[in-house]
């Protein structure tokens, strides 16, 4: 993803532009004021970021493939 914020600069990444949309703009946040439920979002973000995303790079699923082919055969059941 990319935010656009005065057609100069630019955001990138999705961890990058959540925190800055929370401190921008403090008075409509995006995750939860309970510190717990604000961890448990952020653990959400890193599953999908960290374990789901480069699970559907092409180039990853295609080195993995490579490497083990039964744990590319796994990588569509997983990630849907």
């Amino acid at each position: 993803p990319l935010l656009e914020l005065d057609g100069t600069t630019h955001l990138k990444q999705s961890i990058a532009i959540l925190e800055y949309l929370e401190e921008a703009y403090p008075a409509k946040p995006l995750l939860p004021k309970d510190l717990i439920d604000r961890a448990r979002c952020r653990e959400i973000v890193e599953i999908v970021n960290s374990f789901i995303q480069p699970m559907q790079n092409k180039g990853t699923v295609e080195k993995v493939a490579e490497l083990d082919p039964a744990f590319a055969a796994w990588i569509p059941k997983v990630v849907k």
